[in-house]
Parts: structure tokens; sequence; C-alpha cells
């Protein structure tokens, strides 16, 4: 897990040498949290990418967020992507209206987690490792796939 690393929103070709692809372009967001897995060496995959905020979320959060996760899985298309808010009762509204590209949205009540609320979320973030896991795998041709189902559950 990294706080502030950089994850890969956009690639592109700068230029081309006969049927070569030249000089690459890669630019990168910083992201507040990052739950990555390493691959030996210096290599890694990001997994998940939670942003977080505190308090109130306006509706330039919530787009804003939105644009920056479809970026990312633009590059890496089995990238999970969700939001935390702290200090908040409720998921706000919003956030179901211009979130579409959030995988989950959490929110804790104060700026630390209740134990209920750290467990809720620990195993939310979990499930979305595995689940980029298998998005992964089916990218990579890997396994056979004949049902893809994307599930909703909403908790009190």
């Amino acid at each position: 897990m990294s706080q502030g690393k950089r994850v890969a929103y956009r690639h592109e070709a700068l230029e081309y040498d006969g049927d070569k692809v030249g000089t690459p372009l890669t630019k990168a967001y910083q992201t507040d949290l990052l739950i990555h897995e390493t691959r030996g060496g210096n290599l890694w995959l990001p997994r998940v990418v939670i942003e977080c905020k505190l308090g109130n979320v306006t509706t330039h959060d919530a787009l804003v967020y939105g644009a920056k996760a479809a970026s990312h899985r633009h590059v890496q298309p089995y990238l999970r992507y969700g939001i935390l808010v702290g200090k908040f009762d409720r998921i706000p509204p919003r956030l179901m209206q211009h979130g579409a590209q959030f995988d989950f949205i959490a929110v804790w009540n104060g700026d630390q987690p209740t134990a209920q609320e750290l467990e809720s979320f620990v195993r939310v973030v979990r499930d979305e490792v595995e689940a980029s896991r298998n998005i992964e795998s089916l990218l990579r041709d890997e396994q056979k796939c004949r049902l893809f189902h994307r599930r909703l559950s909403v908790c009190p």
C-alpha cells in the first residue's frame, strides 16, 4: 500500500519509426491511496486506487474523481477505483449521480473509522483486489469466461 504514488492515466505514441512505435509519453496522476501488487524486483501493478476526502464532497469533486478513474482505467483496465469520505454520515447523492466510474464509495462518520466501518472497508478493498486480479486474468486470456456480472451491494 502506498500514499501519493503516481499511476499512469495516459500513454501516447509521439512518433512512429516504420512499423515500430517510437518514443512513448506517459503521464501520471498522484493518488491518495494505492493498493498495489509487487511482481518481483521493481515491478508492480496497481490494483485499487482510493481517493480520500474529508468533509463535504461537491459535484465538482465527484466529476473530477470520476474522470480520473476513467483516465486511469483507460491505461489499466483491471484497476479498481473508489472514494472514501470522512466526517460524513451517508453517501452524498451527488456521488451516486456523478460517480458511475467508482467501483465503491465509502463514508466514515468521523475522521477515523469505527471498528465496524474499518472492518467493512477492509472487506470491500480485499474484494476489489480480487476483482482486479480476475479482470487482469480475463484480459490476458488466462481463463475462460462465459458470464460477467457486476453486482451492487448497499450497506447501512
